[in-house]
């Protein structure tokens, strides 16, 4: 593993922060990549990668960072986002009762997170239609 100074962690972080900001995904995904290199046990940047990623669509990515995030630290106030994030991987994944468990945490964990209702909306509305379609099929 390559040598870094104590505090380039921080400044890589604040740097990729700054990037994601401005929409380089790219940028910051690198600089997030470099800090979870540099210091694997912090929580958040493995959450800060995750929304990243959302743009680019690596949902088995972001359900296996979002995992680590929750493992490293199960009682952070960054799970309700981690989970979240987790939610809507999978139900980009066609897993829906596994994302509607998941943005269930995340409400119960901040239940005043408009987005969260507005996902678990969408995955129920689309069982509803399959449901429907199912049930009108003729064998």
């Amino acid at each position: 593993m390559k040598a870094y100074p104590s505090n380039a962690v921080f400044v890589y972080d604040q740097l990729a922060d700054v990037y994601a900001d401005m929409k380089q995904n790219d940028k910051a995904i690198e600089l997030y990549r470099k800090c979870i290199e540099i210091k694997p046990d912090v929580q958040s940047f493995y959450v800060n990668l995750s929304a990243i990623l959302v743009y680019s669509s690596s949902f088995n990515e972001i359900i296996e960072l979002t995992t680590k995030a929750i493992e490293l630290d199960p009682h952070s106030e960054d799970n309700d986002l981690a989970y979240q994030l987790k939610g809507m991987a999978l139900s980009q994944l066609k897993r829906g009762d596994e994302a509607i468990k998941c943005l269930d945490i995340a409400i119960q964990m901040n239940p005043l997170n408009p987005l969260v209702y507005g996902y678990k909306g969408r995955i129920i509305s689309n069982f509803k239609i399959i449901f429907n379609i199912l049930l009108n099929v003729r064998v």
